[in-house]
C-alpha cells in the first residue's frame, strides 16, 4: 500500500475533571496506537488535547484551555464522581467546555460531541456529596434535553475497548478511506534478519559507538531461535495462554526491542502502559541494551498518570543525582512533552543544575511549552548570573508568550535577591501578578517600604492590592483614608482588611453601618455556609479584642447581638477576668446575665411591661437561641484554658442540638475524657458534619481502652462515619494486624485507599521488605499499576526525586 503524502488531522478534545487520570492516560495510549495504524497508510492523524497539556502562563487558566475546545473536530466529555472547580462563568471547567462545544455545534455543525459517564462507586452513591451530586444532576439534565446521546461505562477496561472502537469507526467515516485494507497481507522481510543487522544498518543497536552494552545480549540471540521456530511452523495466531514456543517473557522481550526501534527510527512515541508494566514484571531477567534502557527511561519519565514504573532500570545510573540526565532529556529529546516533563520534574524536586548548563536550557525553544517550562525552572533556581538570560524581546504571539514567561522568571529571582526592585517592577507592569509570584513573595513582603505598599494598595492587580493591604494592616500602617477608598474593592480579601481598619478606628457604629449596607442575601448565604463574603463576625470579634475589659463587661447584655461575642473574647483572651463566672454561668444557663437584663427592663419599663417583654422572648424561643450563643462562647474559653474538672461540664453539653456546642464540648473531652465517653462521641458523630464528623471519632479512638480494635471496627463493612479518623490512627501504629490491613488496601478498588496502603507500608517496612513486596505484588490475581509505580519510585528513584515522589504519595493518601 502506498504511503499517504498528505495528512488530515482530527483534533480531539477530551474534557474531564481531575478524578479520571487513568482514563485520560488510556485515551493517550489508544490514540497513539490508532495513529500508528492510520497515519502513514491513510494520512489521518488524531491530535489529542487535554487540559493538563496547557503550558503555565499569565491569565485565567480556563481562558487558556478554551481555544482548544473551540478548534476541536471531536469533543469527548468524560465524568465520574467529580464535577471540578468553578470558573468565572460556570460551575466547573468541564461544564464551560461542554457548553462551548454544544453552542458551536448548534451554530456551525461542528464538533461531533460524545458524552461518557463512568459508573460511580456504590458507597459514594450512599453519600454523594456536592461534587457527585452535580454529576448526577448533569446526567439527568442530558436525559431530559435529549440533545446528546451518552454512554454509561463500568470501568477503565470498558472505556479502553469502547473508545478504540468508537474512534476507529469515526476515523473511517471522516477519512472516506477503506481502512479494512490495512489487514491485507503485505510483503515483508524476515524478522530473523533483525538479530544480526548488517554493517551499514541504521538500527539502534549499531548507532551507538561507545555503548557499554552494544553487543547483542545472549537472551536475544536465544530468543531468535524460538521465534524462528514459530515462523517455520506458521504458529502466528497463538492463543492467550499458548506458551509452546514463546513464553510471556519472550514476547515482552521482543516487544522491548521492537518498541525501541520504532520509537528511535520512526515515531518518538513511548511504550504503552500495559507493555511497560509487563516488562517491569520481568525486570530482573531482562538484559537491556543501552538503547533499550534509554527508551525505558523515556517511557516512565513521561508518565503523567502515575501508572508506569521504571526507576529500577536506571537505579545505578545517577550516583551524583539525576540533574544531567534530566538536562539531557530536556535539551535533546524529540518529544516536546517529555522535555517539558523533565523540566517540570527538575523544578518540582528543586534539582540543582550546574550553573554552566543554565545557558544551554531551551528558554528560546520553538515549542512554547518547552521554553515556558525552561524559564519557570530558571526563575525558581536561578541567581544573579541568570538575569541577563531573561531579557527577551517580543514581536509575534509566541515571542510575547516567551517574553511574559521570561519576565516572570526574572521577577521570581529578583524577589529572592532584591524584593524592593521586584515589587517596583510589578507596580509598573500594569497589573501583571500571578499566583506563583504572590506565593514567592511570602515573608519577603516584610522587607518592602511602606510607601511602595501604599502604591500597591491602589494597583489594578487584585493580588498586588491584597499583598499590599495585608502587610500594611499587619504593620498598623493602613490609614483610615486608604481603608475608606477600598470599602467597595472587588476583592473580598481586600475589603475584609479595609473594613476591619474602619471598624477599629470608628467603633461599633461603623460595623452597624457596614452590616446594614450588606445585601441580605449575602448575609443569609454566609449564615447557611454558602458563598463567603465579608465575615462580619470576625470584624466584631477583632474589634472587641481592642477594647478594655470594663467596656467588654458592659457590653455583655442578654438581648444584644454583641453580648455573646463580647463574652467569647473575654473567655478566650482574658480568661482570668471572667473565669470565676464561667462555671456557674454554664451550670445555671446564664441566668445571671438574663436576670440583669430583666432588672434593667424593669427600671426602664416597669415591672409589668418588663415581664411581658421577657415572656415574649421566651415564647418565641429567643431565650433558647441566646443561651446557646453564650454556651458556645463560654465553652470556647474552656477549650483554650481547660482544667480536668471541666470535663464534667463538657459531658453535659456533648449531646446538645447546637453543633458548635457539641464541637466545643468534644474538644474539652479530647483533653481530659476517658473510655466512658467513647460511645457518646461515636453516637454524636453519626449525623454530624464539618469538623465534628471527623474529630468525634478521632477523639473516641484515642480515648478507647482498645484504640486499634475500635479503629478496625469503624473500618468494618457498613460503617461510613469516622473512616478517615480510623485510618489516620492506624497509620501511626505498627503491628501484624495493622500491616495486614494496609497490605489488603493495595488491592482496594479506591485509588486513594491504595495510596494509603502504599504510603503506610513505605514508612513502616524496611528496604528489603519493600523489595520483597514489589516482587510478590504483581503475582496476585488482581494488582494495580499505581501501587507498583509508587513502590518503584520509593525504592529506586534518586534523591531529590524520591523526596518529591514520597510527598506526592502522601498527598494522594490525603490523610
Amino acid at each position: 500500500m502506498p504511503t499517504q503524502t498528505t495528512r488530515k488531522v482530527l483534533n480531539l478534545f477530551l474534557a474531564s475533571p481531575g478524578d479520571v487520570g487513568l482514563e485520560r492516560a488510556i485515551a493517550q495510549e489508544v490514540v497513539t496506537n490508532l495513529n500508528k495504524i492510520l497515519g502513514r497508510p491513510f494520512g489521518l492523524y488524531i491530535e489529542l488535547h487535554l487540559w493538563e497539556d496547557i503550558a503555565p502562563g499569565y491569565g485565567d487558566p480556563q481562558d487558556r484551555i478554551n481555544p482548544d475546545v473551540d478548534e476541536c473536530n471531536l469533543f469527548i466529555g468524560l465524568v465520574w464522581e467529580r464535577w471540578g472547580q468553578r470558573t468565572k462563568c460556570h460551575s466547573s471547567g468541564f461544564e464551560e467546555e461542554f457548553e462551548r462545544a454544544v453552542a458551536r455545534r448548534k451554530a456551525t455543525g461542528e464538533p461531533e460531541i460524545w458524552l461518557v459517564f463512568k459508573a460511580p462507586r456504590l458507597e459514594k452513591l450512599d453519600e454523594p456529596g456536592p461534587q457527585l451530586e452535580q454529576v448526577l444532576k448533569f446526567r439527568e439534565l442530558q436525559i431530559s434535553l435529549r440533545q446528546v446521546h451518552f454512554a454509561d461505562l463500568k470501568n477503565a477496561d470498558e472505556w479502553r475497548s469502547e473508545l478504540q472502537t468508537w474512534l476507529l469507526k469515526h476515523a473511517i467515516a471522516v477519512s472516506g478511506t477503506d481502512i479494512a485494507r490495512a489487514n491485507e497481507p503485505q510483503a515483508t522481510s524476515s524478522p530473523l534478519a533483525l538479530a544480526s543487522p548488517p554493517e551499514n544498518s541504521s538500527s539502534a543497536l549499531t548507532e551507538s559507538k561507545v555503548s557499554t552494552r552494544s553487543r547483542v545480549p545472549k537472551q536475544l540471540i536465544e530468543l531468535s531461535n524460538s521465534f524462528g521456530e514459530v515462523l517455520r511452523r506458521g504458529e502466528l495466531g497463538m492463543s492467550r495462554n499458548d506458551e509452546s514456543f514463546l513464553t510471556e517473557f519472550d514476547i515482552a522481550r521482543l516487544y522491548l526491542l521492537a518498541a525501541t526501534w520504532i520509537a528511535r527510527r520512526y515515531t518518538t512515541d513511548f511504550m504503552g502502559i500495559h507493555a511497560a508494566n509487563l516488562l517491569y514484571k520481568y525486570r530482573h531477567a531482562i538484559e537491556a541494551t543501552d538503547a533499550e534502557s534509554d527508551e525505558l527511561f523515556r517511557s516512565f519519565l513521561q508518565d503523567r498518570s502515575g501508572i508506569v514504573p521504571g526507576w529500577f532500570w536506571v537505579r545505578d545510573d545517577f550516583p551524583e543525582g539525576p540533574a544531567e540526565a534530566l538536562f539531557r532529556i530536556a535539551t535533546t529529546d524529540a518529544s516536546g512533552w517529555l522535555r517539558v516533563r523533565a523540566l517540570k520534574l527538575m523544578a518540582a524536586a528543586r534539582v540543582k543544575l550546574p550553573t554552566r548548563l543554565w545557558s544551554s536550557l531551551p528558554i528560546s525553544d520553538e515549542d512554547p511549552e518547552v521554553s515556558s517550562a525552561a524559564l519557570a525552572y530558571i526563575g525558581l533556581m536561578g541567581d544573579e548570573t541568570a538575569l541577563p538570560m531573561l531579557d527577551v524581546d517580543a514581536t509575534d504571539g509566541d515571542q510575547r508568550r516567551a517574553a511574559a514567561a521570561a519576565k516572570e522568571a526574572k521577577l521570581r529571582i529578583l524577589i529572592r535577591l532584591r524584593p524592593k526592585e521586584a515589587f517596583s517592577e510589578l507596580l509598573a507592569s500594569h497589573g501583571y501578578f500571578s499566583s506563583e509570584l504572590e506565593e514567592a513573595f511570602g515573608e519577603k513582603v516584610k522587607e518592602l517600604p511602606t510607601e511602595d505598599l501604599v502604591k500597591g494598595a491602589e494597583n489594578p492587580s487584585e493580588q498586588i492590592r491584597k499583598v499590599s493591604v495585608r502587610e500594611l494592616a499587619r504593620r498598623g500602617d493602613l490609614s483610615l483614608e486608604l481603608a475608606d477608598s477600598l470599602e467597595k474593592d472587588p476583592s473580598v480579601d481586600v475589603r475584609q482588611l479595609a473594613l476591619q481598619e474602619m471598624v477599629y478606628k470608628r467603633g461599633m457604629p461603623e460595623l452597624a453601618r457596614l452590616q446594614a449596607a450588606a445585601p441580605k442575601t449575602v448575609l443569609l448565604s454566609n449564615l447557611l455556609g454558602g458563598k463567603q463574603e465579608i465575615d462580619f463576625e470576625s470584624l466584631r470579634l477583632n474589634y472587641y479584642r481592642t477594647l478594655p475589659t470594663d467596656k467588654l463587661l458592659a457590653t455583655i447584655t442578654w438581648s444584644s447581638v454583641d453580648g455573646a461575642p463580647a463574652y467569647k473574647v473575654l473567655a478566650i483572651d482574658r480568661y482570668e477576668d471572667i473565669s470565676s463566672c464561667i462555671q456557674s454561668d454554664l451550670q445555671n444557663g446564664f441566668e445571671r446575665i438574663r436576670q440583669a437584663w430583666i432588672s434593667d427592663l424593669q427600671t426602664k419599663l416597669g415591672a409589668e411591661s418588663a415581664a411581658e417583654y421577657a415572656k415574649d422572648f421566651e415564647e418565641k424561643k429567643l431565650d433558647e437561641f441566646i443561651r446557646s450563643q453564650f454556651t458556645v462562647a463560654a465553652l470556647s474559653g474552656l477549650v483554650a484554658h481547660a482544667l480536668p474538672s471541666d470535663v464534667v461540664i463538657a459531658r453535659k453539653h456533648l449531646q446538645s442540638e447546637n453543633r458548635d456546642t457539641r464541637l466545643a464540648a468534644t474538644q474539652i473531652i479530647s483533653k481530659f475524657g476517658n473510655a466512658e465517653d467513647v460511645q457518646t462521641l461515636l453516637n454524636i458523630s453519626t449525623d454530624a458534619w464539618g469538623e465534628l464528623k471527623d474529630f468525634g471519632p478521632a477523639t473516641a479512638i484515642r480515648l478507647s481502652s482498645d484504640p486499634d480494635g475500635l479503629a478496625f471496627e469503624i473500618l468494618g463493612p457498613g460503617n461510613t462515619v469516622g473512616r478517615d479518623a480510623a485510618l489516620r490512627w492506624l497509620m501511626n501504629r505498627d503491628s501484624d494486624a495493622v500491616r495486614q490491613y494496609f497490605l489488603e488496601l493495595l488491592t482496594d478498588e479506591s485509588d486513594r485507599n491504595r495510596a494509603r496502603g502504599t504510603y503506610y507500608l513505605s514508612r513502616k517496612l524496611n528496604r528489603s521488605e519493600i523489595e520483597e513486596l514489589l516482587l510478590e505484588y504483581p503475582t496476585r490475581s488482581t494488582y494495580y499499576y499505581d501501587v507498583v509505580t509508587w513502590l518503584d519510585r520509593h525504592l529506586y528513584s534518586p534523591p531529590p526525586l524520591k523526596q518529591l515522589f514520597d510527598r506526592e504519595l502522601e498527598q494522594e493518601a490525603d490523610l
